[in-house]
């Protein structure tokens, strides 16, 4: 790996985004030999804490992950900034504000909330993503990553001008920004060399970059203490995602610590109190995301509620999180100190990752944007809807309802252009006739009966070019499906954070393995990679729960299905396409099976009977009698 530089040149953009700057290569990587070497840092006098102690350096060396660069900022009267002001008039609430990262139009763009407003407003808006929103210490500044100028970056964005600067500029992925509690530092994850780890930054370049981590595994989500001594962080280098703390204070022996050490749970989103005292983070265990709290000198852990993502309130009454459901995602709150209350909950939205909470003053003011209007449940269309061919689609012939071809085939220009090779190309099934066969061991009512869904053929999963992280909601388990970028320059996606499931493990003669359908793989898959999860639900496709034979029916785990199913019940669906009376019975359509006839036993033959060809029988010819004359 190669030694971390400064980034050349400044870059600077508006919140608006008036267009992408165009990406600098990064330069030559230089090798360097193993440190060890703990820097001493002493304390400022005015009470902000510098980086308690260093970090052993990569023997190695390190991916690059470039300095930040001094950033002249927007004016107060700039057009950004003025835009700003005025989504935030002065009006305080008691609250504070929540920056969220929400999915909008197709793009993971930054929201700003006050608690008990009646919508959202936009914080950065363009055809790019934000992601992993983090607020400051003093609330003036929210970091988060970007791929706004290609390959996933960190940026900072001031809030008093609007003004934002780029932290990193590698090919590589960075993100999950976390600030150190005097501001001057940043702990973000990097992916480098098919490894995520984490890297600490300073915020004004004034010092080289350090790698606190260097197992092999997935280092993740780091949350920095807010007494500077400490970073907790997710790590399945023991096989499974763990809660981990790193001591700033140590070198090499005892500086990580396992806090959950949980054989049949996976952790995630650490996020200190802004006490310091306890952490709160995710637990998922069959199928519930149950939402921690540890007290991390005792040890104790209480469970406060379900969700993912929690993110403390300025005053550590309240936690926020996320209620992840199959196919959408809603924002909760919980409180931590008895009768201490709670705010109202947000509209209809949630934050995909994780919400930014300032304080009190750092932010105010009520948007004045309405929230998003609801999708309507769609009335059933008595003119029948149509069947259409998918144009270029195999097998030729393919057909979906006219309802769902626009759909279909925006969501297959997409992902050929994102990710760049045309996975819908060819299709496993399309449309199939309500008196059709469905595939073998497939439940009835299916969806493909509708003309509404569809799914992709499974040679690419088998090929590599697709994984599948396993998400069981309750008793039912779904999929998000991830398709391999066809550049693997950081371009284009980001590295898989979880790792995938492998169906194909049940056949490798390990019976617990096959009777629970498979296995995690044991590592992450390098490489980066494209939610068609995310793609798909951006236009309306839905992914559809695993059958209850999955475990012993490969196809039953029906990863690659996806609905647009708007609200509809199946027999709406249904009555698009049929009148009423064709589905109002339906006779289950079943593969019929042959009988099987007995077959008789041979009849022995005796011994003393042979079988000869029989020979003709010589028949006399008689004399002609003499004629008289």
């Amino acid at each position: 790996m190669a030694g971390m530089q400064p980034a050349r040149g400044d870059h600077d953009s508006s919140c608006n985004g008036a267009g992408r700057a165009a990406r600098r290569r990064p330069g030559s990587r230089l090798l360097r030999r193993a440190l060890a070497v703990l820097i001493p840092v002493a304390v400022l006098l005015c009470g902000a804490m510098t980086l308690a102690a260093a970090f052993a350096a990569n023997a190695s060396g390190a991916q690059q992950v470039l300095q930040p660069t001094a950033v002249e900022s927007a004016s107060p009267e700039s057009p950004a900034a003025a835009t700003l002001a005025a989504a935030f008039p002065p009006n305080p609430s008691p609250w504070g504000s929540l920056v969220l990262d929400v999915r909008e139009g197709g793009w993971d763009q930054l929201w700003a909330y006050r608690p008990g407003a009646a919508g959202l407003a936009p914080v950065a808006s363009g055809e790019w993503n934000d992601r992993h929103p983090a607020a400051s210490p003093d609330g003036s500044a929210i970091a988060f990553s970007s791929d706004r100028d290609g390959a996933w970056d960190v940026y900072i964005l001031d809030l008093a001008s609007s003004a934002v600067r780029r932290v990193t500029e590698t090919q590589a992925y960075e993100g999950w920004p976390s600030w150190s509690p005097d501001g001057r530092w940043l702990a973000v994850e990097s992916y480098a060399d098919g490894d995520l780890d984490i890297w600490v930054l300073s915020v004004d370049g004034s010092s080289p970059p350090i790698q606190l981590t260097n197992e092999s595994g997935a280092d993740t989500s780091p949350a920095w203490d807010p007494q500077g001594r400490r970073i907790a962080f997710i790590s399945d280098r023991s096989g499974q995602p763990d809660l981990y703390l790193a001591d700033l204070d140590l070198v090499d022996e005892g500086r990580f610590r396992n806090l959950s050490r949980t054989a049949d749970a996976a952790e995630r989103d650490p996020a200190f109190s802004p006490s310091g005292e306890s952490l709160a983070f995710a637990s998922t265990t069959d199928g519930i995301d149950r939402l921690l709290v540890m007290d991390i000198a005792g040890g104790q852990v209480s469970e406060i509620g379900q969700g993912v993502a929690p993110t403390w309130s300025p005053d550590g009454r309240v936690v926020a999180a996320t209620l992840r459901g199959p196919n959408r995602a809603w924002s909760a709150f919980y409180p931590i100190e008895p009768g201490g209350g709670i705010p109202p909950s947000l509209p209809a939205a949630a934050a995909r990752q994780r919400a930014a909470w300032l304080p009190d003053g750092s932010w105010t003011g009520l948007p004045a944007v309405p929230p998003a209007a609801q999708v309507a449940r769609p009335e059933v269309d008595l003119a029948r809807a149509d069947l259409a061919v998918l144009p270029g689609v195999q097998p030729q012939g393919a057909q979906l309802s006219e309802r769902a071809v626009l759909a279909f085939t925006e969501l297959r220009q997409r992902v050929a252009t994102q990710v760049g090779w045309d996975l819908l190309s060819r299709l496993a099934h399309a449309f199939v006739g309500v008196n059709d066969p469905l595939p073998p061991g497939w439940q009835h009512q299916s969806w493909l009966q509708t003309g509404r869904a569809f799914s992709f053929a499974v040679d690419p999963y088998r090929a590599g070019w697709v994984e599948i992280v396993r998400q069981d909601v309750g008793a039912e388990t779904y999929w998000t499906v991830y398709l391999r970028a066809a550049v693997q320059d950081g371009s284009a996606g980001g590295p898989l954070r979880e790792r995938p499931w492998d169906l194909d493990a049940r056949y490798r003669g390990d019976p617990p393995v096959y009777d629970q359908g498979g296995a995690p793989k044991p590592a992450i898959p390098a490489g980066y990679y494209i939610d068609l999860t995310s793609l798909a639900g951006d236009l309306g496709f839905e992914r559809l729960p695993a059958l209850s034979n999955w475990r012993q029916y490969y196809p039953g785990a029906r990863f690659n299905e996806f609905a647009l199913r708007q609200g509809l019940s199946w027999e709406q669906a249904m009555l698009e396409l049929y009148p009423p009376a064709a589905i109002a019975t339906p006779t289950p359509f079943r593969t019929p099976t042959l009988t099987p006839t007995p077959t008789r036993r041979p009849t022995a033959t005796p011994s003393w009977l042979r079988w000869r060809t029989p020979t003709p029988a010589v028949f006399p010819t008689l004399a002609p009698a003499a004629t008289l004359p």
